[in-house]
């Protein structure tokens, strides 16, 4: 799960906020109810808040909403949904959310296993310095043909090209 930072108001002031649609307010209420702190933990309300904030597009929502799914956490276990929340997340530069989706795109069963793609938010996790990334992605790379690596580095390449890579990740 992913931590912006500790909220700084009270439950109610967040909730009111919240519900006049803040963004940050409905993240930070599923955060405060996954956690547990300033609130007893409720999986149930977290997953409704992060999935309010998700919707607005804020991606450490999408990414504690795609974990959700993911181990079904407050919620019906859906790799598709977690697919699709992680990918959400990873196209806004997310490196977590990039390290997550490229291990289920890998560990997918049959047809639905992408490698290519795997290998590419793999390598973008690894530019953010995702420790586990490259061993992941050497791991991969053994069952990937080299036009399948060509394939995967070029839309690196084209991801960079258009999104950009934080400057802090290449120091």
């Amino acid at each position: 799960m992913t931590e912006k930072q500790s909220p700084k108001l009270n439950i109610k002031e967040l909730t009111a906020l919240a519900e006049k649609g803040d963004s940050n307010a409905q993240y930070d209420l599923g955060w405060i109810y996954e956690s547990g702190e300033g609130a007893k933990k409720d999986l149930a309300e977290a997953f409704k808040w992060f999935s309010l904030a998700a919707k607005q597009g804020d991606p450490d929502a999408q990414f504690n909403l795609a974990w959700m799914y993911e181990s079904g956490e407050g919620t019906k276990q859906d790799l598709k949904l977690a697919k699709k929340f992680y990918e959400l997340a990873a196209e806004q530069g997310d490196p977590d959310a990039q390290f997550s989706l490229a291990l289920v795109l890998a560990n997918a069963p049959g047809k639905e296993q992408d490698l290519i793609s795997a290998y590419h938010w793999l390598t973008l996790a690894d530019i953010a310095e995702i420790e586990e990334a490259i061993d992941v992605r050497d791991e991969i790379e053994e069952d990937m043909s080299d036009a399948d690596i060509v394939q995967a580095e070029m839309m690196t390449g084209e991801w960079i090209r258009t999104h950009g890579v934080d400057d802090e990740s290449l120091q």
